[in-house]
This record gives C-alpha cells, sequence and structure tokens, in this order.
C-alpha cells in the first residue's frame, strides 16, 4: 500500500483559514501599532522563527558598504592572520579547526524512512478507529475501574445514593466525546452552566448527559489504584497517571513509523496548581507541566514523551538535558537517524555519545556559556558573516543573521562549510530550519482545539493533556492513509466527536423516564424520525402493557399496542387527540356535553306506550332543582309541599350523575398527584451537589 507523503498529510491537517467577510474590509488594510518586544526565557532560547537567519537588503548593503571600506592593507593582514591560524580553543581548552577537511560532506543515509502508519492504525478506516489504535479500550476499561472505586468510597462517604450511579466504559467515552466537542467550538475554558444553558448552550451537550453528572464524573474520574498510591509515589512523582500514560505512549510508538528525521523539544501543559515538578517558561504558558518529546520532523506526530520531574538517576557527569536526550531516543537507537534539538538540550558530550555509541546524528542550536566554544565565535560581527570550526565528528558554525546578533549551531551530521546555492545561506542553518518545527508544530495542533478546562488536579490536567496529544496523533494517522478522506483537524474532531457519543446516546435514548424534549434531541442527533408514518398494527400487540410513547408523561396512560416500525408502546389514532388534552378541559367538557345530552333527553316528546313519561315532561317542576350552569351537577327535586314525593329519575339521570361524581374524583386526585410529584421533583433537584475531592 502506497501511503500519503508526509508533506500531503501535515497540509491536510492544517487549520483553514474562515473568509472575513462579516464586518466589511480586509484587515490587511488597517495599522498595527503593536510594537515588537524581544523576548527571552529562563533557558536562554534563542528565536527559533525563520527570520533569525534571513538576510534583509539593507544588511546585503551595508556588508557591501564595510568590504569595499576596508583597505587593501587590512584585508592582506587578515588573510595572513587567518593562515598563520590554523586552530581556535575553548575554555576547557577544546581543540578546533579552522580548515576544511579534505574528505567531508553529509554523509550518504543508508536508510531512507518513509512515514506510515503500521500494525493496527493501518486498517483503520475512520477517526474514532484511529484515536482507539492509541487511546484503547484497555485503557478506558482502566479508567472505569478506578473511578468505580473513587464512587463507592464517595457513596460510603457521603452516604447517599443521589447521581452517584458507577459509570461504564461508553459513558467514559461519551464523557471524552464531550471534551473534544468543547475543544472544537473553543468552549473549554467556558463554565459547565453556560455550556448546558437553553440560551448559550448546545444541544449535544444536554442530549449527552446533564450537567450535573458531567461535573460529577470531572471530579470523581481516577487512573490508578487510591490504595497503593502512597507506597508507588515514594519512586514515582507520576504515580496517579504513570499506567495509563505508559500505554499511550507504547501506543504512538506501535502505531507508527517515523522518518529518518526527527525532532527533540519541550511541550508545556499549562497548569497552575500544585504539582512537584512544576517549572516557569516565560515563551510559552508561564507555568506548567513539562513533557520531553520526540516528534517526526516532517509530520509532527509525537512518537515518544518523557514527563519533566525534576532531577534524574543520571550517569556520572551526565547533565539533565542530556539524560532526557538519552532516554527519550532508545526506541530509535541505530537506526541511523538525524535528531534536531535547542540549546537546552545540544551539548557537546550528548553529541558524541549520539553518534558513538546509538549511530545518532544531532544539530541543533547550542548556549554561548558552554566551556568547549571559543570565545572568538562569541563575537558580533557583520550581517550574513558565518564562520566554521571542527573537530573529529562535529561542525561549529557561527552565523550572524543581522546585525549585533550571533548564533552558535553545532552538527555532527554536516562535515563541511556548504552553502545552499538558492538561498545563500549555510546548509547547517537550511536543515536546522527545516527540521526543527516537529514538536513546535504538533503543540500549535494541540493547543488549536484543546479540550483542557480548569482543574486542581494535576493529573486530570495531564489526562486531557493526553487526549489533545491523540486527538493530532489519531488525525496525523488517518490522512496517511490513502484509503481516507483527507479531513482537516476541525472536520476530523467533529466527526471523532460524534463517533464517541452515539453509542451512549443510543442507550439513553431507551430510558423511560427521559424528559420527552431531550429525547427528541437525541433523535435528531441520531437521525432518527420520532413520528414514523406507518400507523398502528392491530398485529402488533404487546406482552405488557407500557407507557404511551405519544401522550405526556404525567398522564400515565398505558397501552396494549405498538407501532411495527419503531417498536414503540403508541395509543391508536382515533384517541391521540383526546388524550394530548389537560385533565381540567377533558373535566369541564365532559360535564358540559352530560348537561346537555339531559336537557335534550327531556326535551324528547313521549312515547304513547308511556304516559307517565308524558306527565314528567309536561310538569313545570320537573327540572326546577337543576342548576342550567354548564359544569354543574344534577340533583333530584324535593318533594311538593302536599306530601307527595316526585317520580324516582330515571335510568339515564342516575347514570349521569355516577358519570359527574367520578370524573370529579379523578379531577381531584389527578391534580393532588401532579401537585406531589412537581414538588418532590423540585425537592431531589438540588439535593446533591457533586464537590472537587483532592486526588
Amino acid at each position: 500500500m502506497e501511503f500519503r507523503t508526509a508533506a500531503e498529510a501535515r497540509y491536510s491537517f492544517r487549520p483553514r483559514k474562515i473568509k472575513e467577510e462579516l464586518f466589511g474590509d480586509d484587515p490587511s488594510d488597517e495599522e498595527d501599532i503593536v510594537e515588537d518586544q524581544e523576548t527571552s526565557d529562563t533557558e536562554q532560547e534563542y528565536d527559533d522563527n525563520d527570520s533569525l537567519f534571513e538576510i534583509k537588503e539593507e544588511d546585503l548593503h551595508q556588508i557591501k558598504e564595510e568590504e569595499a571600506a576596508l583597505s587593501e592593507s587590512e584585508q592582506v593582514a587578515t588573510s595572513s592572520i587567518r593562515r598563520q591560524r590554523s586552530f581556535v580553543y575553548g575554555k576547557n581548552k577544546h581543540e578546533w579547526c579552522l580548515r576544511t577537511p579534505e574528505t567531508g560532506g553529509q554523509p550518504s543515509k543508508t536508510v531512507i524512512y518513509i512515514p506510515a502508519p503500521k500494525n493496527g492504525a493501518v486498517n483503520a478506516s475512520s477517526p474514532v478507529e484511529t484515536w482507539s489504535c492509541l487511546f484503547t479500550d484497555e485503557m478506558i476499561d482502566m479508567i472505569v475501574q478506578h473511578t468505580n472505586k473513587e464512587i463507592e468510597r464517595h457513596v460510603q462517604e457521603m452516604s447517599t445514593n443521589d447521581r452517584t450511579y458507577s459509570t461504564t466504559a461508553t459513558e467514559i467515552k461519551a464523557f471524552i466525546g464531550l471534551l473534544y466537542f468543547a475543544g472544537v467550538k473553543k468552549s473549554a475554558h467556558v463554565n459547565i452552566e453556560e455550556l448546558w444553558s437553553t440560551e448559550f448552550g448546545h444541544a449535544l451537550f444536554k442530549a449527552v448527559m446533564c450537567s450535573r453528572r458531567f461535573g460529577f464524573l470531572a471530579a470523581r474520574l481516577r487512573f490508578d489504584d487510591k490504595n497503593t498510591r502512597a507506597e508507588r509515589r515514594k519512586h514515582d512523582l507520576l504515580a496517579p497517571i504513570r499506567d495509563l500514560w505508559e500505554k499511550f505512549i507504547q501506543n504512538c510508538m506501535t502505531n507508527y513509523t517515523p522518518s529518518e528525521e526527527m525532532t527533540v523539544d519541550k511541550q508545556l501543559f499549562g497548569f497552575r496548581g500544585k504539582f512537584p515538578a512544576k517549572v516557569y517558561i516565560k515563551s510559552k504558558e508561564r507555568y506548567g507541566i513539562k513533557i520531553m518529546c520526540l516528534n517526526d520532523a516532517t509530520t509532527y506526530y509525537l512518537y515518544n514523551a518523557l514527563p519533566y520531574v525534576g532531577k534524574e538517576n543520571t550517569l556520572a557527569d551526565e547533565s539533565i538535558p542530556s539524560y532526557y536526550v538519552r532516554t527519550i531516543c532508545q526506541p530509535i537507537y541505530g537506526s541511523n537517524r538525524i535528531l534536531t534539538c535547542d540549546n537546552w538540550f545540544t551539548s557537546i558530550e550528548i553529541f558524541d555519545k549520539m553518534l558513538k555509541e546509538y549511530s545518532l546524528s544531532m544539530v541543533g542550536t547550542i548556549s554561548k556559556n558552554k566551556q568547549h566554544l571559543p570565545e572568538s565565535f562569541k563575537r558580533t560581527a557583520a550581517a550574513g558573516t558565518v564562520r566554521y570550526a571542527y573537530d573529529s565528528t562535529k561542525t561549529l558554525i557561527s552565523y550572524c543573521p543581522k546585525k549585533n546578533k550571533v548564533v552558535l549551531l553545532l552538527s555532527s551530521l554536516h562535515q563541511n562549510g556548504k552553502s545552499d546555492p538558492v538561498s545563500g545561506r549555510p546548509q547547517i542553518v537550511e536543515f536546522y530550519n527545516r527540521t526543527k518545527e516537529g514538536t513546535n508544530g504538533f503543540s500549535q495542533f494541540c493547543s488549536l482545539y484543546s479540550c483542557s478546562r480548569g482543574t486542581q488536579r494535576w493529573p486530570m490536567r495531564f489526562f486531557m493533556g493526553m487526549l489533545d496529544q491523540a486527538g493530532v496523533n489519531s488525525g496525523i494517522l488517518f490522512n496517511l492513509l490513502p484509503t481516507n478522506a483527507v479531513l482537516d483537524q476541525r472536520e476530523f474532531m467533529k466527526e471523532l466527536v460524534l463517533a464517541l457519543v452515539t453509542p451512549y446516546l443510543r442507550e439513553r435514548a431507551q430510558m423511560p423516564t427521559l424528559r420527552r424534549d431531550v429525547k427528541e434531541n437525541i433523535l435528531k442527533i441520531l437521525g432518527v424520525d420520532d413520528n414514523p408514518k406507518p400507523g398502528i398494527s392491530k398485529t402488533d400487540k404487546l406482552l405488557k402493557r407500557k407507557r404511551c410513547s405519544m401522550c405526556p408523561t404525567k398522564l400515565d396512560r398505558k397501552v396494549a399496542w405498538c407501532c411495527y416500525v419503531c417498536g414503540r408502546a403508541k395509543i391508536e389514532k382515533p384517541f391521540l387527540d383526546a388524550v394530548e388534552r389537560t385533565l381540567e378541559d377533558r373535566y369541564s367538557e365532559n360535564v358540559e356535553n352530560i348537561y346537555k345530552l339531559t336537557i335534550k333527553h327531556r326535551a324528547k316528546k313521549p312515547s304513547p306506550s308511556r304516559p307517565e313519561d308524558t306527565a314528567r315532561t309536561r310538569s313545570p317542576s320537573i327540572l326546577q332543582d337543576v342548576d342550567r350552569t354548564p359544569g354543574s351537577a344534577w340533583s333530584p327535586p324535593s318533594t311538593s309541599g302536599t306530601g307527595e314525593s316526585q317520580p324516582p329519575p330515571s335510568n339515564l339521570e342516575k347514570t349521569t350523575t355516577r358519570t359527574i361524581v367520578v370524573l370529579a374524583l379523578v379531577h381531584v386526585a389527578a391534580t393532588f398527584l401532579r401537585g406531589f410529584l412537581r414538588n418532590k421533583r423540585n425537592a431531589s433537584a438540588w439535593r446533591f451537589t457533586p464537590s472537587p475531592s483532592p486526588a
């Protein structure tokens, strides 16, 4: 199978710009009055922008003027000094040769690696399948197991069972889907109440779960056994998340083959809570959890990563940056790949060690405070000045991209001082610019639609950072497969969200106590017709009477028939209009209709065979005690003053009286029951409010 190239996969995954046609003119016509300010972080990093090594036209003009102003005598003297001086030395007496080696150049690559998915990721045909290769069901089951233990512990401590039922793998995936969806909508830092509100929220949040359940799961989510955590934490600061993290990184390495060019750099999870190894980096998000990353320089795929936890068990005379470089590159030992890093990782010792022992070449910027560097290479010169120095395995370059700025680069890959024929810049500079953005590009993808929410629990922040990494990595794997349609990052995340929440939506749609508006919302998202055209079939009789799915819940009407298309219990069509009315309307309407029927019956002419009916009809006192007000009950007339009783009521009059009394009792009972249920629901709505607890 021929995979897409790394450039095609990275280009297709880029964020698409939205046309700015809502507010009139092009913003490029406006002036930008913000002043550029140079910043430097605590690790003394140089600016890694491409403009660092660009030579402007005015700088080239200045170089030509300085060369013209230099006299012939000065040029001869300078050239003679250079011929006499063949070596320069660092503060620790490290020797550098100024002459270009006779046999040099960039060594030919014996192995060319094509970036491509492998193992289970090769057969993935949807976003959720590629995501499941990295965030496997085993990891989900681990989260479910430890979260349920925490829920049980919480129930015992709080002595309540309200909204504390255990979770499932389907619900956890739906929870993750909502986190991703908040990131897609740029609402990761919006309050939960606003996300679930009718005015400003989105229907998907309400359809998947209620806001209280979402907050409860976020507070109870755990990733390890809390009973053994104290013992494990003595030897590992990342004990609450270590097992889940190791499985995730192993899956990232198992499902991908990186190219021959890779980048070692730092990623920062922004976090201001309590964490034993929290760092401060001014150029990034200031405070947070630092992750050492090994990325593919061509696709930005995260291949390996190590969290920074402070001082480690390093080897003798080994610095902390060298330890992380040596450890993070273990999966690619002996592969003849090339590593690009910044000045925090670069040192003479690690370059020699990686090349001689592990067959890995390195290219990177190097800080000026290193003892191996000659003083002459640290001095500024005219813009565009390039100086080279060589030792047995490395090349040192001092490059001045602009006036009063010097950048030092070290390479164990290049063996001479050649320049690029197109740009005119040194080949080392060109190679560094092309391969340095592996980790930075990956971090930008993660932050673009980040699902990270505000939290004071660092394991939860770590978990959300893993979700961001899994989302970007799975998107890169998906676009590398030629059988899949090319999706940008936003479209990929949208399809992933729907795939994660759909199984739980189907389960929730079957809940009999679910509110009707929520159920209709779920059916719309699933694309199911709530009112199918085919009606009731008399042959589709239910084994047990069920509540009608068409009637209001407060009626609690049980029916014995179901729709032969959707299988839901429904009342027959002739009675649908009647059951949708409220109890009050039905009561008043029935009483009035019965009264009208009674009057109509009294007005009929008597039959010849029943003279007693004729006498009762002509008597003026037959209906003298009947209230003519619509909706009132009929009462029998009183006896006359002569002591003679009136004729007894007919069967119709008796039936009418009984019907009115029964309807009145039903009305009173229904009103009482409805008020009782409403008060009970309002009383239990705020009975339990989840509160976060320490990890």
